[in-house]
């Protein structure tokens, strides 16, 4: 047991300022099994073939070099945002922005935030209440959505409810909802989001809000499910994001129970992984959670971005029945 928590020590107590030097824009760093998966990929499509094409081998030696294990998600991750998400002016430069910024890497992945405006255009959704809002990235997706409905259907009543323990993160984003004309649309409350889903069920009530998206600090994480399922219509989603977390939710629970109390510890670096045990600890269990839970009659666990589990809440006549 010591030598799998020393094994994952390095692992967890990854400095912010590794992560964001990588030039991509956000992408998980890829796990031992992609890896593996991608090397195995890499053998089949230039090292099985035939001798006698020896005049490619130039070319293949240049793919090889362009398709490394390592680089493979990166590029995939590359292909799949410049092929299937169409930024606004304001979306592009706030995201340009956010990447030079510290703790870039926690910004909403382009390729998530789409999926999930296309899901609130299908559902023709009202409310969105969201759990973290940091740069303000997903929340101007969100808000420009919600303001294409609105111009569709010649109505005014979409919002976008942000819940952040701080303003300080959103400057950039708040500058950016309004050069794009939807801060109007925008509810930024800044505080405990404990507290402010408390108050958002006593303002709102139960059964209201259409999509609630979750990524915010993880320990909180069952909380704010619990808080959610409460606010959110029957039929309506709950999706959380960070479910993969880069990989750690596949470590042993004996490893992370080994190092969860550390976070307390004197070095930083051991109070770090500490730290990202107990966020693994907390992600895990809810993701067991959402699995079972007779409260909602889907779960979705994707594996875009870092992971994230859409969730939609029984109709009523299905808890009826």
């Amino acid at each position: 047991l010591l030598l799998s928590t020393l094994k994952f020590v390095t692992l967890f107590a990854m400095s912010s300022s590794q992560r964001n030097s990588d030039s991509s824009k956000n992408i998980t760093p890829p796990s031992i099994a992609d890896t593996q998966k991608h090397q195995s990929l890499i053998k089949t499509m230039f090292d099985d073939l035939p001798q006698k094409v020896s005049d490619l081998a130039p070319i293949l030696n240049e793919a090889k070099l362009e398709v490394q294990a390592e680089t493979v998600p990166m590029k995939i991750q590359s292909y799949v945002n410049s092929h299937g998400f169409k930024p606004t002016k304001e979306e592009k430069e706030l995201q340009e922005i956010v990447d030079t910024m510290p703790y870039g890497i926690m910004a909403g992945s382009p390729e998530e935030a789409n999926l999930l405006c296309l899901l609130l255009e299908m559902m023709n959704a009202k409310m969105v209440v969201e759990v973290g809002v940091f740069r303000g990235l997903s929340t101007l997706t969100f808000a420009l959505c919600l303001a294409g409905m609105n111009k569709k259907y010649g109505e005014a009543t979409r919002k976008v409810i942000g819940l952040d323990v701080s303003e300080e993160y959103a400057q950039v984003g708040i500058q950016k909802w309004k050069e794009a004309a939807v801060d109007h649309l925008i509810d930024f409350r800044v505080g405990d989001a404990n507290d402010s889903l408390v108050k958002l069920l006593e303002e709102y009530g139960e059964n209201t809000i259409d999509l609630c998206f979750i990524d915010a600090d993880k320990v909180s994480y069952d909380n704010y499910y619990e808080q959610c399922l409460k606010l959110v219509k029957p039929g309506g989603l709950i999706v959380v994001d960070n479910t993969i977390w880069a990989g750690r939710v596949v470590i042993p629970d004996s490893v992370l129970e080994a190092l969860a109390p550390k976070a307390d510890a004197a070095d930083e670096t051991v109070a770090r992984a500490g730290l990202k045990a107990l966020d693994t600890l907390a992600i895990k269990r809810l993701n067991e959670k959402m699995y079972s839970d007779d409260r909602i009659e889907r779960v979705s666990f994707l594996t875009i971005a870092d992971g994230v589990t859409i969730c939609r809440k029984k109709p009523e006549q299905c808890k009826e029945n």
